[in-house]
């Protein structure tokens, strides 16, 4: 199984998975029962995020990098495209999203960071060899990406300003 798990500001937890028919499933405990329901008939990395207003932020994808929030209802927007490999996302005080994700469509596999600040989503590689990312947002809104250099076997450290 791959997903992620988060707790609510009210200790209510939400998890994403893929089940054993490979689609990726959102669970919760938020009304005090157990509700599952499907996200994508997809199999993949998933990562998510919860946010201040309540709404769900799921990451996932292998073939495809898919964003979605869960608010009333799932809303799509893919992202990119190619073997996509770990990923990690960070919501901004202003419920900006900010990704880091790992691409091994090229030699040694890319890192990349985007964000729909401004409204609309930006792309851009933070590194040609990087993999593995963990993200952080600081009190400043600026977003922080750990990430291994494949080539040289090193932990590296980026800042978003």
């Amino acid at each position: 199984m791959r997903g992620a798990a988060i707790l609510d500001a009210d200790g209510h937890l939400h998890s994403t998975y893929t089940d054993h028919y490979g689609e990726l499933r959102y669970a919760t405990n938020a009304s005090g029962v157990w509700a599952i329901e499907s996200v994508a008939a997809t199999y993949g990395r998933s990562t998510l995020v919860g946010a201040p207003s309540g709404d769900i932020h799921v990451l996932y994808g292998s073939a495809t990098l898919t964003y979605t929030r869960r608010s009333a209802a799932w809303t799509r927007e893919v992202l990119d495209s190619g073997d996509i490999g770990r990923m990690g996302l960070v919501l901004g005080t202003d419920e900006r999203v900010e990704i880091a994700y790992s691409s091994r469509g090229w030699s040694l596999g890319s890192l990349r960071w985007t964000t729909n600040a401004g409204g609309k989503w930006l792309r851009e590689v933070i590194a040609l060899r990087g993999h593995d990312p963990a993200v952080a947002m600081d009190k400043q809104g600026q977003m922080h990406v750990v990430y291994f250099d494949a080539e040289d076997g090193t932990i590296m450290h980026a800042i978003r300003q």
